[in-house]
């Protein structure tokens, strides 16, 4: 069953329609740009190819944090069925995404905003991938507590950044502070109170 919500993204907010499986997909208007698609595996993405418009893609778990069923492969076919439009990818609460799932990304050189929060699964390696990405000027890491001090020279890497979020992860406020010398540009999210408070939301759907 298809089922259209509200999104909000750093972009704004604006309706999105969530696609469980291949015949939700199936169903959707070619023009659709926003989409979830939290239930759909590696042998469904070629069905996203019709939708020439696709610019936001987000897979996070939703009600009860449900894993995501796509893989690194699933995510390299990805790219070569929806660029050039995708610019905006949403990544939640999974154990799956890992360095080979970030290096498939990466090859979508016109994603600008990218969300990988609550995903402990990445290392330094997956990160420096994305700083591949030219035009990426947004990116969300919160509760991701592999990340400390020591990816302070992988986060430098991303000199375009004007938003990062950092708060759950486990950089201390020295490093905080010696990283936001390194990228003056840009605003730097260690508010724990509201990453907090995220958390307890998203637990109690």
């Amino acid at each position: 069953m298809v089922v259209v919500i509200a999104a909000i993204a750093s972009s704004g907010c604006k309706d999105f329609t969530v696609a469980q499986d291949r015949s939700d997909l199936r169903a959707l208007s070619r023009d659709v740009d926003i989409v979830r698609i939290r239930g759909i595996s590696d042998a469904d993405v070629d069905e996203l190819r019709r939708f020439e418009r696709l610019r936001v893609i987000t897979l996070c778990g939703g009600w009860g944090k449900q894993e995501m069923l796509l893989t690194a492969a699933g995510m390299a076919r990805l790219a070569e069925v929806v660029a050039p439009t995708l610019e905006i990818v949403t990544v939640c609460d999974s154990v799956r995404l890992d360095d080979a799932f970030l290096v498939a990304l990466a090859s979508i050189k016109t994603v600008h905003d990218l969300t990988l929060r609550g995903c402990p699964g990445f290392s330094e390696a997956g990160l420096a991938a994305i700083a591949e990405l030219p035009a990426i000027t947004y990116l969300d890491v919160r509760g991701c507590p592999q990340i400390d001090d020591e990816w302070l020279p992988i986060l430098s890497m991303h000199s375009e950044l004007s938003y990062l979020g950092l708060a759950g992860t486990s950089v201390s406020a020295g490093g905080v502070s010696r990283l936001q010398a390194l990228l003056p540009g840009c605003k730097i999210d260690t508010d724990e109170n509201v990453w907090r408070y995220m958390e307890r939301s998203y637990r109690s759907r």
